[in-house]
């Protein structure tokens, strides 16, 4: 959270966490009663290690969060779906929603991390990142060439909605754009998706 960690996962299925400054391992997830670890990150304000983590069974996906400080479980989302594994972990800049990405199926599921619950489920996505005032998340879709922004306030849960929101057009902002611009600004250089959005949202602005 301050530069001073890092969290990598490995294909093995575990994930571990380095101190940069000592080049020491301070915490190892790994095979833990069946469970598999795949993917990790910590949030932007520092409270959280997100691990999303799987036993391939019924229940048993789900997003886990640790404290940093303590490595202390203190919040723990279900995955709905049993099957899908994650590659990248994104939180917001507020760091009050966490986007999960599969890149094989192009799904890419979010959490809302003060309720604990997943709210959406974005299909034919290539790639996402949040604006840097945390107020969209942009999307990128190689199919039609469209970069859509959705306004977090959508993503977030209502008090009372346990349901899983559906993405429907109509929800969203959705603008189609010069495919060579966009492909020659994402091939140029090697930026994150996150400041690639972020380039993109002041070009739109």
């Amino acid at each position: 959270p301050d530069d001073s960690l890092m969290a990598a996962p490995s294909r093995r299925g575990r994930v571990k966490v380095w101190d940069l400054g000592t080049g020491k391992l301070v915490r190892l997830f790994r095979f833990n009663q069946g469970r598999v670890y795949y993917a990790a990150n910590f949030s932007p304000d520092g409270k959280f290690l997100a691990v999303a983590s799987t036993t391939y069974s019924k229940g048993g996906n789900r997003i886990e969060f640790f404290d940093p400080a303590s490595w202390e479980l203190i919040k723990m989302i279900p995955v709905s779906d049993d099957t899908v594994t994650f590659d990248r972990l994104t939180f917001s800049p507020k760091s009050d929603l966490l986007v999960a990405e599969n890149n094989s199926l192009s799904h890419f599921h979010v959490f809302d991390i003060t309720s604990e619950r997943q709210t959406m489920l974005l299909k034919g996505i290539n790639a996402a990142g949040f604006t840097p005032d945390g107020g969209a998340l942009v999307t990128f879709a190689d199919h039609g060439n469209k970069i859509e922004f959705i306004e977090t306030a959508k993503l977030v849960s209502v008090s009372s909605g346990a349901r899983l929101a559906k993405t429907e057009k109509a929800e969203r902002q959705s603008t189609t754009h010069n495919k060579a611009i966009l492909v020659a600004l994402h091939r140029r250089s090697e930026m994150p998706f996150n400041e690639f959005a972020e380039e993109v949202a002041r070009i739109l602005s």
